[in-house]
């Protein structure tokens, strides 16, 4: 097949640490095992893949070790391109660098863990994944902060949208961007594109061909496409039409003769952008864009509830302060800390409350409880249902004030959860 136009194709398939079971199946059923068949009858197409611990875990803990093996073997064969994130989502948000940093990490020890190689180059018990050159932030969110600590961990692009980018520089195409005193570039997303696959979670599938016709077919620039799920994982039925998208894109593309690339290449291929003088990134305020309403509720919004929860946020973040840190941490560098039957194997006990706190933490730092919070608050038809998830989000903060219940601020940490709870109560 001679093809003449190239894109590039990343798919995040990012979930909920605390997704409810049956919603996650339909979600395999409907996107997971679909979309990996999909991948391996499609020879000539190389993409990349967004895949944090938090789906991990889940694929694992609901049974479907069969798919984690078949996109290990995708992965083995460069038939996909995976990426670094944040192990549960987290906005990475004025944190501290070595929290940024063990939140990359961890979910870059669950890459190795699940598809990558367990053991070194001489045998011996080792957690490896190949290089991952790029890296994809929760909800496009970067900063010069951000952007350092991926650069210290060996990243090679990331991925924003015009949201944290300054206002000269948010241009409606896609862009590659140098940023001075980073060798991090930064892969801005075509808007249009952005919108496109968002307005099909209420369109039809005749009138996605055509906005992606239309697209395809006007005057041609190098564009990356970028799906990720509707947002409202929690409607199962969203997953179904999320690999609709995807599998219509890729049909539409093909009938285009456009060849579908892995994202390093495009880059490759790319021009560069100079941005000049050395600049903050950050959220720009005086963006209205559509695909960054949910910062705009984060980073603007004034109201109780939101100032409560991100109180919350701040105050378990603290009590690491009250736990010694244990430096060797041999013991368990080939154990998946992230799975509760595997804190029972550490020897040592401020070492095992320590990891126990580290990973719920790292669950309550999802930004997914702003979303149910967001969604809470504007969707007062479903607010039971978000006010369940988000008092699942509480619950993680709770148990880990069970684990060190010496933390000083206990007592005031959990009032402060029962108010938060109140004001959303349905």
């Amino acid at each position: 097949m001679s093809f003449v136009k190239e894109v590039g194709l990343i798919i995040d398939l990012h979930q909920s640490p605390i997704q409810e079971e049956s919603i996650f199946k339909q979600a395999a059923s409907d996107l997971y095992i679909p979309l990996i068949r999909l991948i391996k009858s499609k020879r000539d197409m190389k993409i990349t893949l967004s895949i944090p611990l938090s789906t991990l875990e889940l694929l694992d803990k609901y049974g479907f070790e069969s798919q984690i093996g078949e996109i290990k073997d995708l992965c083995m064969a460069e038939r996909v391109d995976l990426v670094g994130s944040s192990a549960y989502g987290a906005l990475l948000d004025d944190l501290p660098y070595d929290v940024i940093e063990n939140q990359i990490i961890l979910n870059e020890y669950a890459l190795g863990y699940y598809l990558g190689a367990r053991q070194g180059f001489e045998g011996e018990p080792s957690i490896m994944i190949k290089d991952l050159q790029g890296f994809v932030p929760a909800h496009f969110y970067i900063s010069s902060q951000i952007l350092k600590s991926i650069e210290g961990l060996g990243y090679k692009w990331v991925l924003t949208s015009n949201c944290c980018l300054p206002e000269k520089y948010q241009k409606p195409e896609f862009c590659v961007y140098k940023i001075p005193g980073s060798e991090v570039v930064v892969v801005k997303l075509d808007k249009e594109i952005i919108d496109i696959a968002s307005s099909y979670k209420e369109g039809s599938i005749s009138e996605l061909k055509k906005k992606i016709n239309n697209k395809i077919n006007g005057e041609w620039k190098t564009n990356l496409f970028y799906i990720k799920g509707f947002e409202d994982d929690l409607d199962a039925d969203s997953y179904k039409k999320e690999f609709e998208l995807i599998d219509v894109l890729i049909e539409t593309l093909e009938a285009s003769k456009i060849e579908v690339v892995n994202v390093p290449d495009l880059i490759k291929r790319t021009n560069l952008t100079e941005t000049g003088e050395e600049e903050d990134l950050e959220y720009q305020k005086s963006s209205s864009e559509k695909e960054d309403d949910i910062l705009s509720f984060y980073f603007m919004r004034n109201d109780e509830k939101l100032a409560t929860l991100k109180s919350i946020d701040k105050e378990f973040s603290k009590i690491k302060k009250t736990i010694e840190e244990k430096e060797d941490l041999h013991d368990i560098s080939t154990l998946p800390i992230w799975k509760e039957e595997s804190w029972n194997q550490i020897p040592d006990s401020t070492l095992q409350r320590y990891v126990c706190y580290f990973i719920l933490l790292s669950k309550f730092m999802s930004f997914n409880k702003y979303l149910y919070l967001n969604h809470c608050l504007i969707d007062p038809d479903r607010k039971e249902t978000y006010f369940k998830q988000l008092h699942s989000f509480t619950h993680l903060v709770t148990r880990s004030l069970n684990i060190i219940p010496e933390y000083p601020e206990a007592s005031k940490l959990r009032s402060k959860i029962g108010y938060f709870l109140s004001l959303l109560q349905p």
